[in-house]
Parts: C-alpha cells; sequence; structure tokens
C-alpha cells in the first residue's frame, strides 16, 4: 500500500481501534460485577484471554501504520540518493567523453591532412563509445538510449565556456 494511502486510512483505523477499545473496557466494566463470584474479586484472566489474539492484532495494525510509512520514506531516500551518486557519475563521465571525443576528433582531423573533416562527427562518436563503456550502470540506471546519450553530449559541444560554469556552479549548489 502506498504511503499516501495509510496516511489517508490512519485517522479512521485509529478512530475505529479508540471505539473498540472503548467497548471493550465499558463490557469488562459491566459485566466484571456479574462476574464476581464471591462478590468482592473478579477474574478477569478469561477475558483477557479471550481477548488477547484482537488485541495482539490491534498492536501489529498500529506497529504497522507507524512502520511502514517509516519504511518507505527510508526507501524513498536511498533511491535518491542512489540517484544522486548515477546521475553526478554520469555528468563526469560524459564530461571527459566530451573532452575525449574532441581530443580524438583533433587526431583524425589531423591525419586527414587539411582536408574538410567532420569534426563534431568524429568527437561525438568518440564520446559516445566512452561513456558507453565507462558507465553502464548508470545509463542503464535512467534507461538512457544511444541516441538519447548521443544528444546530451551533443549538447555539451554547444556550451560556452561561461555556459559550463554555470552548470557547474549549478551542480554545486543542488549537492550542498
Amino acid at each position: 500500500m502506498p504511503a499516501a494511502l495509510f496516511a489517508a486510512l490512519a485517522p479512521a483505523i485509529l478512530g475505529a481501534l479508540a471505539f473498540l477499545a472503548l467497548v471493550v473496557i465499558a463490557l469488562v466494566s459491566l459485566l466484571a460485577p456479574a462476574l464476581a463470584q464471591d462478590g468482592t474479586t473478579v477474574d478477569l484472566s478469561p477475558l483477557i484471554l479471550g481477548l488477547m489474539p484482537y488485541v495482539s492484532e490491534v498492536v501489529i495494525a498500529l506497529v504497522g501504520l507507524v512502520v511502514v510509512p517509516l519504511l518507505l520514506r527510508a526507501l524513498r531516500w536511498v533511491g535518491l540518493e542512489i540517484d544522486r551518486e548515477r546521475r553526478d557519475a554520469l555528468n563526469a563521465a560524459l564530461e571527459r567523453a566530451v573532452a575525449f571525443g574532441m581530443s580524438k576528433a583533433e587526431e583524425h582531423a589531423l591525419r586527414m591532412g587539411g582536408r574538410a573533416v567532420d569534426v563534431k562527427h568524429h568527437a561525438a562518436a568518440a564520446a559516445l563509445r566512452y561513456a558507453m563503456d565507462s558507465t553502464p550502470a548508470a545509463i542503464a540506471h535512467f534507461g538512457l538510449t544511444p541516441e538519447r546519450l548521443r544528444e546530451m553530449i551533443e549538447a555539451r559541444f554547444a556550451l560556452t565556456p561561461f555556459e559550463k560554469q554555470l552548470v557547474e556552479e549549478t551542480r554545486e549548489e543542488r549537492r550542498a
């Protein structure tokens, strides 16, 4: 059950449990004198033993109402931490991939001896191979296709040094 459903049902469940407790207290207080055998003492152990399975179920339900939302919150936090770590690893790998791709494109342009070369194509291809080889877990985690990864890499080629600095400052602010 989602945590929102627990939060919505918790007041109703707690109200029903409080009503049940009042009913049990009323029954015990009304029936206790009738159960007294010698007029002064009442043996409530049969009543208590009869109610124990129900009381234990109520306690388990109350514990569940408290523990399950806490566990869901903890799991969500752990998932967010994992996402953040993988996102940071992917971003760092893409930055390295762009630098690697540019160096490979420059090498290719030098080998071509001054002829017209599509440097961006070679840089993007080398960067894509580098990124796919260096962070396969993060790519799989976010469900990135090679086409989407190529778009992310090409977007980084278009950034000016000032824009790159703004991106880095924004990342650092998010981490803080």
